[in-house]
C-alpha cells in the first residue's frame, strides 16, 4: 500500500516536473518571438524573474486544480478547460507577482500573453501526443482494392 502510493506521488511529481519544463520553454520561445528570435542577454535578464515567478505560480496552481492527477491518455475537454483555467491563473498570478517586485521593468508587455498563448499549445500538445500514441503504434490498416 504504502509503495503504491508512494509511486502515485512520484509519478505526479514527474508529471509537474515535465509541465514545469514545457512551461519554462513556453517562456523563453514567447520573449524570442517577441524579440524577432534576436536572443538579447539583456533582455533575458530582465525576463528571467517573471520566469522564476511563472513556474513558482505553475507549482502552487497546478496541484491546486488537479492538473497532475489525470491520466494523460485519458484526457478529455473538461480536462483542457481546467489547463486553460491553470494557464489563465498562473500567467495572472506571476504578472501580478512580477509587477509588485519590480513593474516587470524591461519586459514586454506582449510576452505573458504569448507566453500563455504558447503554454496552452504546449501542454494540451503534450496530452493529446500522449492520447494519440497507442493509435500510431497500432498496426497500418491495409486497404484491399
Amino acid at each position: 500500500m504504502v509503495s503504491l502510493f508512494r509511486g502515485q506521488v512520484m509519478h505526479r511529481l514527474q508529471l509537474l516536473l515535465l509541465d514545469c519544463v514545457l512551461i519554462a520553454l513556453a517562456g523563453v520561445i514567447a520573449l524570442l518571438l517577441r524579440d524577432n528570435f534576436e536572443p538579447s542577454t539583456a533582455r533575458f535578464a530582465a525576463f528571467v524573474p517573471l520566469l522564476a515567478l511563472t513556474l513558482a505560480a505553475a507549482v502552487i496552481v497546478f496541484p491546486v486544480l488537479g492538473i497532475n492527477r489525470t491520466i494523460w491518455r485519458l484526457t478529455a475537454l473538461s480536462d483542457y478547460l481546467r489547463l486553460l483555467t491553470a494557464i489563465v491563473l498562473t500567467v495572472l498570478t506571476a504578472v501580478a507577482l512580477g509587477f509588485g517586485y519590480n513593474r516587470l521593468q524591461d519586459v514586454a508587455r506582449a510576452v505573458p500573453v504569448l507566453q500563455a498563448i504558447l503554454m496552452l499549445v504546449f501542454l494540451v500538445g503534450a496530452r493529446v501526443g500522449m492520447r494519440l500514441r497507442p493509435a500510431a503504434r497500432a498496426k497500418p490498416v491495409q486497404l484491399v482494392a
